[in-house]
């Protein structure tokens, strides 16, 4: 539903402060992770949305990213018939840090600059209104509500892959891309292997909350838990 991800976005990043700031020590950061959540026009929308950008700002989630995909289209037609308010306005007064790319079809060095402007903002969550067209590479769809929500259509797909220059069969993943994509997985190992680590050493020192932690992590109660129970 509608504005539900903005929503579950700002409890994770609740989650992560309220973690860092109960089992966190002076030598040892064991939470220190971003939330990173993609919302539209349609979200921007809803009421939940305003409500809980409102409690984010008033809560100073710093490490909360909000992408908002400002296409200009809903399912009706151009928001220009019924969402016409100033959204960077509004949740700069939520108390939210906001960056505007304005050519978030193909500026991908601006996308990544934002997001490293995001990260040295640490006492307010940051909104990136990234400004896009839907549709984008259609002839014949794009920038329209006909492409929101339905199919392409086979002879349009066909249409936009001559218009991207995208020559492979569907679902074919080029060995390029692959390769591209596929680093992340051994930069990923490296990165958990590194937080077991910090986490074993964390352990020593600091056994019930290790603990406690993990018991939160997996969901397992402690023992006897039943017995508490009236």
């Amino acid at each position: 539903p509608l504005g539900q991800g903005i929503a579950n976005a700002v409890g994770l990043a609740l989650a992560e402060k309220h973690l860092a700031a109960r089992y966190n020590k002076p030598d040892s950061e064991i939470v220190d992770h971003y939330t990173y959540v993609i919302l539209g026009d349609g979200c921007q929308m809803e009421g939940i949305s305003n409500e809980v950008a409102s409690l984010a700002g008033h809560w100073g989630l710093g490490k909360l990213i909000a992408f908002y995909d400002d296409n200009h289209i809903s399912i009706d037609g151009d928001t220009e018939i019924a969402f016409t308010e100033s959204v960077d306005t509004r949740f700069e007064g939520l108390g939210w840090h906001v960056i505007w790319v304005k050519n978030g079809n193909t500026g991908y060095d601006e996308i990544r600059a934002a997001i490293k402007e995001a990260k040295a903002v640490t006492d307010r969550p940051t909104l990136i209104k990234v400004t896009t067209t839907i549709g984008f590479g259609s002839p014949n769809k794009a920038n329209s509500y006909s492409v929101h929500g339905a199919a392409l259509g086979a002879k349009e797909v066909d249409a936009t892959r001559k218009n991207l220059g995208w020559p492979y069969e569907p679902f074919h993943v080029p060995e390029d891309v692959k390769s591209h994509w596929s680093r992340h997985a051994a930069e990923g190992s490296a990165l958990e292997a590194e937080w077991n680590a910090k986490f074993a050493e964390y352990e020593k020192k600091y056994k019930e909350e290790a603990a406690e932690l993990k018991s939160i992590i997996t969901g397992e109660l402690p023992a006897g838990w039943e017995k508490a129970l009236p």
